[in-house]
């Protein structure tokens, strides 16, 4: 990406400072990997500091001091093995022997240390739990749940660039396309999860699954689709009330639109 700010060239790759100070929100959590067995030591967001400031359409969240998303993928530094935080020991050892068979570090893992992300290392991360879910024949819920959250990392890192004044090239890796390409990916994955997998879904959860669904096919501009998915969601029981809303709002927005 190129942008100019006053006697300033910006390029990709975290150079320009995007405002946030993690440092002092983040601790040292130890883990030992799943896959390799090797301890190692990784930065985390400590959960009570980190400001909401509201969810996207698509539930992206948003924070007002910290990107928590640049931290939520687990990376061993000696094997490769990444998934997203809450799922990292989830893995069998049929998975882990693929995943040793097959190794998942690759030459882009090299200069990961455990330390404070920028978003193009953050990236690398995720791109490596994307590999990992496709070495270890992951579920197409998992799958999609990490496209989603990959999409998210893209669009935070885009608007963090933006707000200091800069441009980003459609190119560019946090560009609006490459966002647009794991959203599509996460969509057709979480179509296949609502075909074949068991409900309720132990990656994310019925509702939580539907709306997505909607939300990912209001993006694409499937609108009458999108409404069959957000009505059965409200037509569920068992809602988790800031779910129902954003499912309520997301049917006022659509309204009487045509496909």
């Amino acid at each position: 990406m190129r942008g100019e700010l006053p006697g300033q060239t910006i390029s990709t790759g975290g150079k320009l400072d995007l405002g946030f100070d993690d440092e002092a929100l983040l601790f040292d959590k130890e883990y030992r990997c799943p896959v390799c067995k090797k301890p190692f030591t990784m930065k985390r967001v400590r959960s009570d500091e980190a400001v909401s400031d509201g969810r996207d359409i698509d539930l992206r969240p948003r924070y007002k001091n910290i990107d928590v998303l640049k931290y939520r993928v687990i990376e061993c530094p000696a094997c490769g093995y990444a998934e997203l935080d809450k799922f990292f020991s989830n893995i069998n050892s049929n998975e882990a022997a693929m995943l040793r068979e097959n190794s998942a570090k690759t030459d882009a893992d090299l200069y990961f240390t455990g330390g404070i992300r920028d978003y193009e290392r953050a990236y690398e991360a995720y791109k490596s739990a994307i590999r990992c879910n496709l070495i270890r024949g992951a579920k197409n819920s998992r799958r999609g749940l990490t496209a989603l959250y990959t999409a998210w990392l893209l669009r935070s890192w885009r608007e963090a660039i933006e707000n200091k004044g800069a441009s980003v090239d459609e190119s560019e890796p946090m560009g609006l396309p490459e966002e647009e390409k794991f959203l599509k990916y996460a969509l057709s994955n979480f179509k296949e999860a609502e075909l074949k997998e068991n409900s309720p879904l132990s990656e994310i959860g019925e509702a939580a699954l539907a709306y997505l669904i909607a939300a990912l096919l209001y993006d694409q501009g499937e609108y009458s689709e999108a409404r069959k998915h957000l009505i059965k969601v409200l037509n569920m029981k068992h809602v988790d009330r800031d779910l129902r809303i954003k499912a309520e709002d997301l049917r006022d927005i659509i309204g009487g639109n045509d496909d």
